[in-house]
């Protein structure tokens, strides 16, 4: 019996890193230049844990603030000050929150350890989040080179735009730590980032995250399948990453659940090994894409129906072409279609399969 490697708590890390020596660099040198970065990457493209890997390996103090948890500008602040004081010695956090109007309520558990920080719900929330930009910058000065990054930074912009323009002018003051903005579409980063209009307009550098490289993603695949795999491993593996494309969610989920197949099921990739995976996979998230499928509007539906057939959508008549494009942009910021070189496409390649059987 062999353990699945593909199930393993650092297989995401193990998949996400694969011939990204070259971004691994540029990452490096701009973490210490001082600017701020936009990294835009699809979600589970591995973005986060590449800034963090990229700062451990300069010795740089890094935090990570997911935006996604936060409900309120006062959870979001609250979020901050949490990441900022975990690194940092505890017998500063008296002097470090001195500034702050609101004092936050902070808990510390020891096993684990833990922080845990909220702010009173009926709190200024544009208050909170400036004191808590300015802490980000009073730890920079103790831990010189921080490096917070903001995992789906996009949703900041729920808390409306008196909170976004607060936010926006106090991170454009940093001076003493540098900020990474990961975004999950390259159209969001752009409203985001590069437009004139947008709320956080040359605040830093755009950089896109591209999928791991082909021959290394293949290389770790079929290492990880060769207990199973045997001689078709590097088959196994190529097979795979065809379509994931080295997507390291995608990869894990897919390659898990071949490995099973190849392991425990005795099946090989000429009897359909694969093919049982896929359909294993899709068939696991069938309720999640029903769900997500009729929550759609009728012209959504028809622009990732044709996303899925033709890899772009097919103006049939039934609605303006506007409608349509404007359909076509809305999904592409929320990261539902991504646009590579030759075509649109899904995002997640299972619910592109998922959809050509539905809408068969």
């Amino acid at each position: 019996m062999y353990v699945n490697p593909f199930r393993s708590d650092d297989a995401l890390e193990t998949l996400s890193f694969p011939g990204r020596e070259k971004e691994h660099k540029a990452l490096s040198a701009a973490l210490v230049s001082g600017r701020h970065l936009a990294l835009t990457a699809p979600r589970g493209f591995g973005a986060v844990r590449v800034v963090e890997k990229t700062a451990a390996d300069r010795k740089l103090p890094a935090v990570t603030v997911r935006v996604q948890k936060a409900v309120s500008t006062q959870t979001f602040a609250a979020l901050i000050v949490q990441a900022v004081l975990q690194s940092v010695e505890s017998r500063s956090f008296s002097r470090l929150l001195a500034h702050f109007r609101v004092m936050p309520e902070i808990t510390l558990q020891l096993a684990p350890e833990r922080l845990s920080v909220t702010f009173p719900a009926t709190s200024d929330g544009t208050v909170l989040l400036e004191d808590a930009v300015r802490l980000i910058d009073a730890a920079g000065r103790e831990k010189p080179g921080l490096t917070v990054i903001f995992d789906g930074f996009a949703e900041v912009l729920l808390f409306g735009k008196a909170a976004t323009e607060k936010l926006s002018s106090k991170l454009s003051k940093l001076r003493h730590a540098v900020c990474v903005f990961c975004v999950h579409s390259q159209a969001l980063t752009a409203d985001l980032f590069t437009k004139p209009k947008g709320p956080f307009y040359s605040l830093a550098d755009v950089v896109a995250l591209k999928s791991p490289a082909r021959k290394d993603s293949v290389v770790c695949l079929a290492k990880l399948l060769s207990p199973v795999a045997g001689e078709d491993a590097r088959k196994t593996a190529q097979e795979l990453f065809n379509i994931t494309h080295g997507h390291p969610h995608y990869t894990r989920i897919l390659g898990a659940a071949l490995f099973d197949q190849l392991s425990l099921y005795g099946r090989t990739l000429q009897d359909g090994a694969l093919e049982a995976a896929v359909a294993e996979v899709v068939s696991g998230h069938d309720m999640n894409y029903l769900v997500l499928w009729t929550s759609l509007s009728l012209t959504d539906r028809r622009v990732i129906r044709d996303t899925a057939l033709f890899g772009r959508p097919v103006n049939d008549g039934s609605s303006p072409t506007s409608t349509t494009y404007s359909a076509l942009s809305k999904l592409m910021r929320s990261g539902d279609i991504t646009k590579t070189d030759e075509a649109f496409e899904l995002a997640d390649p299972f619910f592109r399969r998922w959809v050509l059987a539905f809408t068969s």
